[in-house]
């Protein structure tokens, strides 16, 4: 096997595909650990092969999300950069978490806001018809809609489907 840049050999093992930048990298790491949470606990059967795939995917992805290497601009970056509704969502929920960790740790001012990294105003949209009634959406696909809910309740960034109210 041969060392990458970090001398891990994680390219050589994993394959080029895996040489994501820390930011995508932080932005998947909760779906990593959700598919490893539901695997663990039966809820798929994986070959071994699987089974150490998932394991790689996960260590890669916690390796990227250290303090140290993850900041609320590059969060903010991979927010603009956002391919899809559910990784936007996804961003947007690590940057939130990444402030809300500083402000904890005492590194921003407790009434630092997402909004001072990113304009959740112009957040990108992705695709479908703008829905007839924007107020307190921020952004969309054709078949979805994306909302803030409760932060403090855990609910955070929402994904809901169109139906009715948002055709």
């Amino acid at each position: 096997m041969t060392q990458d840049e970090n001398g891990t050999g994680c390219d050589s093992l994993l394959g080029q595909e895996y040489r994501a930048d820390p930011v995508q990298a932080a932005c998947n790491a909760d779906n990593a650990m959700r598919r490893l949470a539901e695997k663990a606990a039966g809820v798929c059967n994986l070959s071994e092969s699987e089974r150490e795939q998932e394991r790689m995917d996960f260590f890669y992805g916690q390796k990227k999300t250290e303090p140290e290497t993850t900041t609320p601009r590059e969060l903010a970056r991979a927010v603009e950069q956002a391919k899809s509704l559910s990784e936007l969502r996804d961003c947007l929920a690590a940057l939130d978490a990444e402030i809300r960790g500083l402000i904890d740790a005492g590194t921003l001012p407790p009434d630092a806001r997402t909004d001072d990294y990113t304009d959740t105003s112009s957040l990108p949209v992705f695709g479908g018809e703008e829905p007839a009634d924007t107020m307190g959406l921020f952004s969309w696909d054709k078949d979805s809609v994306l909302y803030i809910g409760n932060a403090k309740d855990g609910t955070g960034w929402i994904i809901e489907p169109r139906g009715e109210y948002w055709a």
